[in-house]
């Protein structure tokens, strides 16, 4: 099956390149090779991974980040990569429900300036 990456993705790829270079150099250039080596592997797997909002999702193995995916015909379209991860811990005492009503309102907040618009995101809550 042929492979071919969008525009956007394109773009993922090189924001996550220069985010990661900046951490560390030649961190970014790791993690393009492990993303390459993710991507390619479509070719072969295409169409095992989980559908999620109506795409499949490739989950990295050496980054947070996930693959998004669709097929058409003979054709693997990579849409976009997605390396957005929140976790958040409350001080003692803290109202739990307060925290998470909180960021969600900041994270409302951002849509369509920080945040694009058609960028999804999930609220995983885990009161232990």
């Amino acid at each position: 099956m042929r492979v071919r990456i969008t525009g956007p993705a394109e773009k993922d790829l090189e924001l996550g390149y220069l985010f990661y270079e900046q951490q560390q150099a030649g961190l970014g250039t790791y993690l393009l090779d492990a993303l390459y080596t993710d991507i390619d592997s479509l070719s072969f797997y295409a169409g095992i991974h989980l559908k999620l909002w109506g795409y499949h999702r490739l989950l990295s193995k050496s980054f947070p980040f996930a693959i998004y995916y669709s097929i058409d015909k003979n054709t693997v379209l990579v849409l976009a990569e997605s390396a957005v991860t929140l976790s958040v811990a409350k001080r003692p005492g803290a109202n739990a429900v307060h925290v998470v009503d909180t960021i969600l309102e900041k994270v409302a907040s951002l849509k369509g300036s920080l945040i694009p618009e058609d960028m999804k995101y999930a609220d995983h809550r885990k009161f232990t």
